[in-house]
């Protein structure tokens, strides 16, 4: 599913979120440092994507996740998982509302697994920069022309549509890029950075 557009997402920046989200994410949380821990297993020694993955859930996930109220959560991508078409690495979530499916009658029914809000991704050794310069510099395409790059930011945009979930985001070994997935109907800006 080839990116359409790429716009900057203005409004995701530290002071609009942290009045939003501010007194959750400053709740001290009662965990021990990882760091040393870390450090003396190897962690700290990123040669590859799931020591990035390691790394992330051990130091970011776990304790974000528990800063978190009660009924949300940050974790691994299984937790929300829904079609064997796609599996992301990470997802967050509301442990009390479910997935749902139509049963053989046409009745809503509720599954065991939470739906996603969330959906997430880990690359190693990956270049957002050059990807989303490689979008917007091949409006009419850009398929032919290292399509390998993009293919990150596609995952995500076929996690959140496969998922109907609007965020997602990708990880990397050099930061954190967050996306907002625009459907068509709703407008053609699918996703925004």
């Amino acid at each position: 599913m080839p990116i359409e557009n790429l716009e900057p997402w203005t409004e995701f920046n530290y002071q609009n979120l942290m009045p939003l989200f501010g007194p959750d994410l400053s709740r001290q949380v009662d965990l021990d440092n990882p760091t040393p821990q870390c450090e003396a297993s190897m962690f700290s020694q990123l040669y590859d994507e799931q020591t990035l993955g390691h790394l992330f859930a051990s130091s970011i996930m776990i304790p974000v996740s528990c800063a978190l109220p009660e009924e949300l959560f940050f974790s691994s991508g299984g937790i929300t998982w829904e079609t064997d078409e796609c599996f992301p690495d990470w997802s967050s979530g509301n442990q009390y509302r479910k997935q749902e499916y139509k049963d053989s009658e046409g009745d809503t029914k509720a599954k065991a697994r939470p739906k996603a809000i969330v959906l997430g991704d880990t690359k190693y050794q990956w270049s957002h920069e050059e990807a989303i310069g490689m979008v917007r510099s091949h409006r009419h395409g850009y398929e032919h022309n290292r399509p390998d790059i993009v293919r990150p930011l596609e995952q995500i945009q076929f996690y959140c549509a496969t998922y109907t979930c609007r965020y997602g985001f990708l990880i990397t070994d050099k930061g954190l890029l967050v996306l907002e997935a625009f459907q068509e109907t709703e407008t053609q800006r699918s996703p925004r950075p």
